[in-house]
């Protein structure tokens, strides 16, 4: 299968923030990487005013969605941020969250960034049902997605790597990159007008090896 990666400067993205709660802190690998890595893709957003999906999984047992990141999402103008959606459901795809979905591709959002946890579990059922029914390409920044396990991490990586090899004809594509690597594709090279903003907080948030 030949991809046209040209593509990618074209997308309109919708972000997906799967599940980052204050109580899975302790649990995740690499948990500062996942929160840092998930504020600059949501600072992205912000530049390129594309609209973002929160879920919460049971939040009266997990807590709210960690503060750094609430702190970003509230710096978004009316009507980008959609949720938090509490669920019980391991997928992000519930009712309220296809209904935002389905508006924001008649809108012409063509894809999804997804971030969050658990990989083998959350993120890897929401890529499945993006990916089985046609929804939206999906984008997988590796250094925002955790699990307890790195085994279990790599193993849904290479899960869904596996569906982008015997995708068949209607199903979405998958592809799994970085945070930074993704918000340079987003923009496409210097001439674009958020160049500046975006190279400028790429070097603020990319300050650390994990």
């Amino acid at each position: 299968m030949v991809v046209d990666f040209t593509k990618i400067t074209e997308l309109r993205p919708i972000f997906f923030l799967c599940d980052i709660q204050e109580r899975f802190a302790k649990a995740m690998t690499n948990w500062d990487m996942v929160v840092d890595g998930t504020v600059m893709m949501l600072k992205v957003a912000l530049e390129l005013k594309a609209p973002v999906i929160v879920t919460e999984q049971y939040t009266k047992a997990f807590g709210p969605t960690v503060a750094p990141i609430r702190e970003v999402l509230d710096q978004f103008p009316e009507g980008l941020v959609h949720g938090p959606f509490e669920k019980k459901a391991f997928g992000m795809l519930t009712p309220p969250v296809r209904q935002a979905v389905a508006k924001l591709s008649h809108d012409g959002h063509n894809a999804a960034v997804i971030c969050g946890i658990e990989t083998q579990v959350c993120v890897q059922q929401t890529t499945q049902r993006l990916h089985a029914e046609g929804l939206l390409d999906t984008f997988i920044p590796r250094d925002c997605v955790s699990s307890r396990f790195q085994a279990d991490k790599d193993a849904a990586l290479d899960f869904m790597r596996d569906l982008m090899r015997h995708r068949k004809e209607g199903e979405a594509e998958i592809f799994i990159t970085t945070a930074e690597s993704l918000a340079f594709n987003l923009i496409g090279g210097a001439d674009h007008p958020s160049f500046k903003a975006i190279s400028g907080l790429v070097k603020a948030e990319r300050h650390r090896e994990y």
